[in-house]
């Protein structure tokens, strides 16, 4: 009979009805029994990184009604304001409480120089903030203050679940700066009697995570991203009676005089994220752009080491837009790139830019040279880009592949007795390949009349102060009478100081040099190279033209070989220099698709130049 089996069918879908009821009223018990926690957030002129900082905090695995959010716009002028006002927005619906404080004015403190520099008052604002959001914290009954500054990335989801089953009054996880072999941390393991933060003897072991050092280890200093346990009595501001008065008014020591009985604890069981490194003041570059910079290196580093990309900055995400779309979207390559008329060839940044706008009012054009069988080296140098904010534009390179078939119909000739200065072998494929594709940039430049544009390779690693350094050396160049080159990245070859430009800091006049993976070129610079005689039938390597062309190189093929000894290339170069390749020669990953490419002869073919060369006879080529 079938009505067994209909009651056991039925016996077993009402325990399974029951089970998934008792999971769900389970669930609702624990988000509402989970501990309540206010996340305060101060932000002065983070835009750059606010979005990013929130949308961490949005991805962590808390049951978001037990969540406020309280942002605090200290007098910013970067747009900040607005970023925060956006995100508000759209946390909102999901947060138990969201508020956002805005203050204006005034645009700066007593005696600051810069955004970089902490006078006492400004010092003294930002702990009347974190005080105003613990007494916010107690009256309105959450159980835990976290106190998270505006540029620290919480990359690991259980963060927050992780602190408060910890049940410590004063608890923080554990934060590194990303960069290889740095000892910062969002901690101090001691404090002297001066009243300044010290490393301590055992810093080092619990920053590494050390065997036998991994846990709850104690901590004089906790900064950057710091949970508290509300209703215990302490106060952030103003200063307690009994603090030193020899000691300065600075948040790291009055925390450490505040919360010393808490005993406080850094929790370095896992790395839980990370926060850029604060920049010095650089006397002659702007502040605004070292910490722009300092946070884009961050974002740079991150994408190397992290499996999980950092989130979409923007508080609307959609979810039909790749962070990383492909950099090709044309399959063809005489397809792409198209000329555009717009003076900027890409005015937009990429996609996940938030907020768009480019610190500099008229940011130079960005030409990306890259091979699309290496998409992996294009998507690291544009996300980047746009990271800062600038317009680029990628350039489909000439694939040394390509050339053995072009060879037939059109034949590609180097320069006669060229030998390259290191190893004495000819011109490779890979060499004449990367030569014609800066000159596809050249040619664009020109036709497009910009009046200058910046020219990097794909394996370009750009510095923390690239932008701080290229606004100012721009700067300076745009005032002398004319320069045609201005070279971001480069290996100087020969020994003896090079002289600095008078009148400048940041450029000097760069003596024979290698590598072409980021400079600056002028439309007057574009014009001279495309006008030389020695393309393309006389080819050399794009590093050894432009000494040539610049009359510094110390071999035959000087400016006179190449065809530009009546107008010489104005080079400049930037010290120090803002871009290097990524990987070197012997690193791990690294590729040369010049270096490792095939001769661009036969060896009969180089037999017959090497004799037409010594003998002095150069008869028209025929092949």
């Amino acid at each position: 009979s079938l009505w067994p089996h209909l009651l056991l069918c039925c016996i077993a879908a009402a325990v399974g009805l029951a089970s998934a009821s008792l999971a769900s009223l389970s669930a609702s018990s624990s988000s509402t029994s989970a501990p309540s926690i206010l996340v305060a957030v101060p932000a002065r002129n983070k835009a750059h990184s606010l979005g990013r900082a929130l949308a961490c905090l949005r991805r962590q695995r808390y049951p978001k009604r037990r969540l406020g959010l309280l942002l605090m716009t200290d007098h910013s002028s970067d747009g900040s304001a607005a970023v925060a006002a956006d995100w508000c927005r759209a946390l909102r619906p999901w947060y138990a409480f969201v508020q956002l404080v805005e203050e204006t004015e005034p645009a700066s403190y007593p005696g600051e120089t810069d955004q970089l520099h902490w006078p006492e008052a400004r010092m003294r604002h930002l702990l009347r903030l974190r005080q105003r959001a613990l007494t916010a914290a107690t009256r309105l009954g959450f159980d835990f203050l976290l106190l998270l500054d505006a540029d620290a990335l919480l990359t690991e989801p259980t963060t927050l679940s992780a602190l408060v089953a910890l049940g410590r009054p004063a608890v923080a996880p554990l934060l590194l700066t990303g960069r290889p072999n740095s000892l910062a941390a969002n901690f101090w393991s001691a404090i002297g009697p001066d009243g300044y933060y010290r490393r301590g003897r055992d810093y080092a072991r619990v920053q590494a995570r050390q065997p036998g050092w991994v846990g709850l280890q104690p901590a004089a200093v906790l900064h950057t991203c710091v949970l508290l346990r509300t209703r215990l009595g302490v106060a952030l501001h103003p200063p307690p009676a009994d603090y030193p008065a020899s000691w300065p008014i600075d948040d790291l020591p009055l925390f450490y005089w505040v919360a010393r009985r808490l005993r406080p604890r850094i929790d370095n069981r896992r790395v839980y994220g990370f926060y850029p490194p604060s920049p010095e003041s650089i006397d002659g570059l702007s502040a605004a752009l070292l910490e722009r910079g300092a946070f884009r290196r961050l974002l740079t580093d991150l994408r190397d080491q992290l499996a999980t990309p950092v989130p979409h900055p923007h508080p609307h995400p959609h979810p039909h837009l790749h962070p990383h779309p492909h950099p090709y979207p044309h399959p063809h390559p005489r397809s792409y790139p198209h000329p555009h008329p717009h003076p900027h060839p890409h005015p937009h940044p990429h996609p996940h830019s938030y907020p768009h706008p480019h610190p500099h009012r008229d940011p130079p054009p960005v030409f990306i040279i890259g091979l699309a069988r290496r998409p992996e080296r294009l998507a690291r140098l544009s996300a980047a880009l746009s990271d800062a904010g600038w317009p680029y534009q990628p350039v489909r390179a000439v694939d040394w592949r390509s050339l053995r078939r072009r060879r037939r119909r059109r034949p590609l000739r180097q320069l006669p007795g060229y030998r390259d200065p290191a190893t004495g072998r000819p011109l490779t494929l890979g060499e004449a390949a990367c030569l014609m594709s800066h000159r596809t940039v050249w040619r664009r430049i020109r036709r497009l009349r910009l009046a200058r544009a910046i020219v990097l390779e794909d394996d370009a690693d750009l510095s923390a102060e690239f932008e701080a350094l290229v606004e100012a050396a721009l700067a300076e160049a745009d005032a002398l009478p004319a320069w045609d080159l201005l070279y971001l990245g480069r290996k100087p070859l020969l020994a003896g100081a090079e002289t600095r430009v008078p009148g400048s800091r940041w450029l000097v006049r760069p003596n024979y040099s290698h590598w072409t993976v980021a400079y600056v070129l002028s439309l007057s610079g574009a014009r001279k190279l495309l006008s030389l005689r020695s393309l393309p039938n006389r080819l050399l390597p794009v590093d050894e033209l432009l000494p040539a062309a610049s009359g510094v190189s110390p071999h035959f093929w000087s400016s006179d070989a190449v065809g530009l000894s009546a107008d010489r290339l104005a080079a400049l170069s930037i010290w120090p220099l803002p871009v290097e390749p990524h990987r070197y020669t012997g690193m791990p990953g690294h590729r040369s698709d010049t270096e490792d490419a095939p001769p661009l002869w036969s060896p009969e073919r180089l037999a017959f130049e090497r004799l037409v060369f010594e003998s002095n006879w150069c008869p028209r080529p025929e092949f």
